[in-house]
């Protein structure tokens, strides 16, 4: 992974990340029969309401990194501390989630229609598009910007732009590999 002299990944590897875990997660929801898909455990929900919790997810990203940055200042301020590293915000959400917090609001997935296969292929298309579109928005900034903006995480508070990267790259990993949160 290529890093900047102080052992933060540069927004290549950033970008990098981001494409191979968007190819990760389409290729584990993609390999679901469609009953699979739809079928819930207990109260948890189904990959299919776990795949529309991470594109509700991810989309408000994609709208964040395409503002201007001057527009991004203006309504949240810049970062008063220098970026974390990957390990550092991965604990934080870890110890929030810890603590009861669960996703709310408009990240709550909606139940899936009887139609599975239809449901699949359009939450697969809708994925690949949103996925796509934050790897060409980050593309955009410089590592500079990535550490200078910030936005404001639902559980976690203000973020840089670069942590918020490491957030989604966590959190769409997670709901692969661990069933969700």
């Amino acid at each position: 992974m290529k890093v900047n002299q102080v052992n933060v990944p540069l927004r290549e590897s950033l970008t990098e990340s981001l494409q191979e875990v968007a190819e990760n997660v389409r290729a584990h929801y993609a390999a679901m029969s469609d009953a699979e898909f739809i079928a819930r455990t207990n109260d948890a929900w189904s990959p299919a309401e776990n795949l529309d919790h991470l594109i509700k997810s991810n989309k408000p990203l994609v709208r964040a990194f395409q503002m201007p940055r001057v527009a991004l200042h203006a309504r949240f301020g810049t970062a008063q501390n220098p970026s974390r590293d990957l390990a550092s915000v991965r604990a934080q959400y870890d110890a929030v989630l810890a603590g009861g917090a669960v996703a709310a609001g408009n990240y709550l997935p909606t139940p899936p229609p009887a139609d599975a296969r239809e449901h699949q292929r359009a939450l697969l298309a809708e994925w690949e598009k949103c996925a796509r579109e934050l790897t060409d928005a980050v593309k955009t900034w410089s590592d500079r910007d990535l550490d200078q903006s910030i936005l404001p995480h639902p559980l976690l508070g203000n973020l840089t732009m670069r942590e918020m990267i490491f957030f989604t790259l966590y959190h769409n990993t997670r709901h692969i590999s661990a069933g969700g949160d």
